[in-house]
């Protein structure tokens, strides 16, 4: 699988307790977020990597990078050890979101991080991916935490890598050189691809014949790239390429159709503005929650989401992110002349405190151990 995206491995020091080890082939994968907004994939090596901790992930991805920072093939601790086996044999990925952090590109990265574990272990993401929330569901919610904030759910988070996976999959293909006679879910994806492009205009059936490699050789010719009517790597990266600039670039209005769409739809429900399902099908009810959201920040209203639009939606959400995580006031607690101890217990077994005082210390805790005579 190529990458879309790079991945850097940064990996915490060994000596830290929350990197115990270990050699396994990890047999699935767990979805998180951070729970901790604003925090970036960095702030979390850094935060992991400076002390001793009880918890731990292998995984920390943003709007800016995929961060290893504890090697798949060992042990992490990002589930309660008694609830499930997934320290032992899954990956824990952490979603970093909120504050600062662009939720669409990081999520992005998300889906495709995933899909690509789907690719390199050959798993099924409906049975392999599996959310927290899914696995102690009586202390944890992530990553449906950060999901709900910007109008996503675990239910289209699962389609969405699905069809990520796909997608590598025909890429992969394509790359490989798709030529007249072809046949499949490959030249489909071609033909999709120049037709949302506008260069093919004949039926889509997934068949490379003379229409499908005269739309190739047009948009080689418009790209200026070689003109051989032949889909190979050169080709379809300028392709890609094209669509990503179409997609930042493109007006939407009633009658698109598309991935920006259902994006689109997502962020309006998740505002509270209602777009309908979002199916990625720009109709009545989309056009009514764009001019609903285009009159509360005064914008032309006119049901069109354009570069201004997008550009507000964006900024809506971002401000929601912020008001969510905004933090209660502490109440103002007087001085005092005091100090006050906690005492975690008495033994009789000065091997037992000092064993206790280890447990301390490693959750972070600053520990002595006194020894008293015993009353009489």
């Amino acid at each position: 699988m190529g990458l879309k995206y790079p991945i850097t491995n940064m990996y915490i020091d060994s000596k830290w307790g929350q990197r115990p080890g270990g050699n396994r082939i990890p047999r699935y994968s767990v979805a998180h977020d951070t729970g901790n907004p604003g925090s970036s994939a960095m702030d979390n090596y850094r935060y992991f990597n400076s002390r001793n901790l009880s918890s731990s992930a292998h995984v920390f991805i943003d709007d800016q990078d995929i961060l290893v920072i504890i090697p798949l093939n060992e042990k992490a601790y990002h589930v309660r050890q008694n609830v499930s086996d997934a320290n032992e044999w899954a990956a824990g990925v952490e979603l970093c979101w909120g504050g600062n952090i662009k939720f669409e590109e990081a999520y992005e990265r998300y889906v495709w991080y995933f899909a690509y574990l789907c690719r390199q272990y050959n798993w099924n993401p409906e049975l392999q991916i599996k959310g927290h929330f899914q696995i102690d569901p009586s202390r944890r919610t992530d990553p449906i935490n950060a999901f709900k904030r910007y109008g996503k759910t675990f239910t289209g988070f699962i389609t969405d890598v699905k069809e990520q996976l796909e997608r590598v999959k025909a890429e992969e293909k394509l790359m490989s050189l798709l030529t007249k006679g072809d046949k499949g879910i490959s030249v489909r994806k071609l033909q999709e691809d120049l037709a949302d492009l506008g260069f093919y205009k004949s039926k889509i059936d997934g068949i490379f014949g003379l229409q499908t490699e005269t739309a190739v050789r047009t948009f080689q010719r418009s790209y200026r790239i070689t003109v051989d009517g032949k889909a190979g790597p050169q080709t379809v990266g300028a392709i890609q390429r094209a669509l990503e600039a179409r997609s930042n670039e493109r007006i939407l209005k009633r009658g698109s159709i598309g991935e920006d769409v259902r994006n689109l739809q997502s962020k309006l429900n998740a505002l509270g503005f209602k777009a309908g399902a979002a199916d990625g099908i720009f109709g009545e009810l989309t056009e009514k929650a764009v001019r609903e959201f285009q009159g509360k920040r005064s914008i032309a209203a006119d049901g069109v989401a354009g570069t201004e639009t997008k550009k507000e939606l964006q900024k809506a959400l971002d401000e929601k992110a912020q008001r969510a995580r905004k933090p209660t006031p502490r109440a103002q607690v007087p001085a005092s002349d005091f100090v006050y101890k906690v005492q975690l217990g008495a033994f009789s077994s000065e091997e037992n405190a000092i064993a206790l005082a280890e447990k301390a210390k490693k959750a972070g805790f600053d520990v002595i151990v006194k020894s008293e005579r015993k009353d009489d």
